[in-house]
């Protein structure tokens, strides 16, 4: 916990970074598209799926990938062209020490468009989900956030922090943020300066995902929070134990949207490995919920599953043609010299990095 002295000095921090937010540029921004982050072996494989599948399923959105310096190679960059992606270097447009889902709002503050549907790039999109710009919440309200399983602890100094009491709200789930820019300049920016304070905030909030909403509930700005809570998506491994390995997060309707891959990644998945085979979620109003996040010594990867007043379902064919689709997509480009080239390249980049001496 922290001495009310402590929490008055983090107080007074945030309230004067906003003096330093710089001026919103209309001309600088304009239109509408898709924002991921994928640099690195990992990143650039499930991006380059997420975007394979996104044109499959009809979206035309533009997309802008984001990186830094060695995390792409020219190849890669040149190879994602063809549908459409702009890959761009943070550092071409700003010195930051920012790393990791740190980059998140970065990417969105500079990224050239004016609305934004943020995409971490295990994400993959099971409808074309451009209509949701149209929306009546995002037309009127400009920010649609996606909640994730837990909900903040009354004592966390976070809510005194930024002077906020809505303690039932659920914490926030990054992997899908839409976002009207001009509308929310400086809660993007402030939402920057909480991540930039990585030492403080995410000690408090547990990582990037929740600055997104505190920094609105700092602003007292509005948002939309999905209603439908995220289900788990997910097989049963030898011992018939389900082993949840993605989120599924709904639309503003309560239609499955979303497929955030987060615990298996799809480059440590292996050949034909089909993983999406059941779904867990809680009954409406259910009063029993339990929330297990473990590790699979058989899967060798971190699992989520749900328990108590919860539906226990095989997955719908949806999901068994995505599954199966993204699938296709990874055997393709493991194939492509160019995936092996980037592979060996990162290889010695990473070596580097991991030998140098400060």
């Amino acid at each position: 916990m922290l001495a009310e002295e402590e929490i008055n000095e983090i107080r007074n921090m945030w309230k004067d970074s906003l003096a330093l937010t710089p001026t919103y540029s209309q001309d600088q921004f304009k239109g509408s598209g898709i924002v991921m982050c994928g640099g690195g072996v990992t990143y650039f494989t499930c991006a380059w799926i997420a975007i394979r599948n996104l044109r499959h399923v009809g979206c035309q959105l533009p997309i802008e990938l984001w990186y830094l310096r060695n995390e792409l190679s020219e190849q890669c960059i040149k190879q994602l062209s063809i549908f459409d992606v702009e890959c761009k270097d943070f550092l071409d447009y700003e010195e930051t020490k920012l790393t990791g889902v740190m980059l998140k709002p970065l990417a969105i503050k500079l990224s050239s468009f004016k609305n934004i549907l943020f995409l971490d790039c295990d994400n993959n999109c099971l409808r074309d989900p451009s209509f949701l710009f149209e929306t009546d919440e995002f037309v009127n309200t400009g920010a649609i956030f996606w909640p994730d399983y837990w909900t903040t602890a009354e004592d966390n100094p976070i809510w005194e922090i930024i002077g906020c009491d809505h303690f039932q709200v659920k914490e926030q789930e990054s992997g899908q943020i839409l976002i009207d820019k001009e509308k929310y300049w400086k809660e993007l920016n402030l939402t920057i300066f909480f991540n930039e304070k990585s030492e403080i905030f995410h000690q408090l909030v547990f990582g990037d995902k929740d600055t997104f909403k505190f920094s609105w509930y700092a602003l007292k700005s509005a948002f939309v929070m999905v209603e439908t809570e995220p289900a788990a998506c997910g097989y049963l491994d030898e011992k018939q134990e389900f082993s949840g390995i993605a989120m599924i997060q709904h639309d503003l309707d309560g239609n499955p949207l979303f497929v955030h891959r987060n615990l298996v990644k799809w480059d440590v998945t292996r050949y034909n490995e089909r993983l999406f085979e059941r779904i867990k979620m809680f009954k409406p109003n259910a009063d029993n919920k339990e929330y297990k996040l473990g590790y699979s010594e058989i899967g060798r990867h971190f699992f989520m599953d749900l328990r108590g007043d919860v539906i226990d379902m095989e997955v719908n064919q949806d999901l068994v043609d995505l599954d199966e689709r993204c699938l296709r997509y990874l055997s393709h480009l493991w194939d492509q010299k160019f995936y092996g080239e980037f592979l060996l390249r990162s290889h010695f980049v990473m070596q580097r990095f991991k030998n140098q001496k400060f």
